[in-house]
């Protein structure tokens, strides 16, 4: 397994796929966080019958 974090997209209000981005996040003055690499789409699944949720970054 990777270290890694979720990368929050919104801004404004717009609606985005989240994101998932190797290593520790790092702080930036202008725009939150320094984003090393390259974003990987974060795919979840649901099960209809409980609820549970998987969520999967393949890349």
């Amino acid at each position: 397994m990777q270290e890694g974090y979720s990368l929050d997209n919104a801004h404004g209000g717009a609606r985005t796929v989240s994101s998932w981005v190797e290593g520790e996040p790092k702080p930036s003055f202008w725009f939150g966080l320094k984003v090393e690499g390259a974003p990987i789409a974060i795919e979840s699944w649901r099960c209809s019958r409980c609820g549970f949720i998987e969520q999967y970054a393949k890349g």
